[in-house]
């Protein structure tokens, strides 16, 4: 099993990302949750993680910083960046300090998301995956204008984000609150 570590500071993303994720029919074996960069890298130390999906922007460490201390521990796994933030300079910078990949929250499906895991996953094993550009690479997994995402559904006047901050205003199932 390749065992999976979810990192981002909102913890309806964490859940998000982790019901993305189809456990019980691959290979993925989820092993915790982090809010951030420094608890990620305590979690990663303690379960031995091959792949780690974090956010960028966190508060206390973030994840450049996260990628960059497990490089400088020898980690040997896979980081998949997941980010709200379409910004270049985010993405060579994460590249650069050894990301696999880096793909958007909001144009985020599935079917591109699994991809790259099984990827990470072929990578770590050795193998090259069909649909796989020879540096590994699945694809952004953006999807065409006016499609929808599997986090998002698809708005062009504007009512995206206002449908967003409902559902986040909601309780988290089994927490009692929400965070936005």
């Amino acid at each position: 099993m390749v065992k999976v570590v979810i990192v981002d500071d909102e913890m309806i993303v964490r859940h998000a990302v982790k019901t993305l994720i189809r456990w019980d029919e691959s290979r993925f074996e989820y092993v915790g949750a982090a809010a951030n960069g420094a608890s990620a890298l305590e979690l990663v130390r303690e379960t031995g993680a091959d792949i780690v999906i974090t956010d960028i922007k966190m508060p206390e460490m973030d994840g450049l910083e996260l990628i960059k201390r497990l490089t400088a521990e020898g980690f040997d796994g896979e980081v998949l960046v997941l980010s709200n933030y379409n910004d270049f300079e985010l993405v060579r910078e994460a590249l650069k300090c050894g990301a696999h990949d880096y793909m958007l929250k909001l144009t985020l499906k599935t079917e591109s998301f699994m991809q790259t895991l099984e990827d990470m996953a072929g990578k770590l094993d050795g193998e090259t995956r069909a649909g796989a550009s020879p540096d590994g690479n699945a694809g952004g997994g953006r999807p065409e204008r006016g499609q929808e995402s599997d986090f998002f559904p698809a708005s062009g006047d504007g009512r995206l984000a206002v449908r967003f901050y409902a559902v986040a205003r909601r309780p988290f199932p089994g927490s009692g609150s929400a965070r936005v």
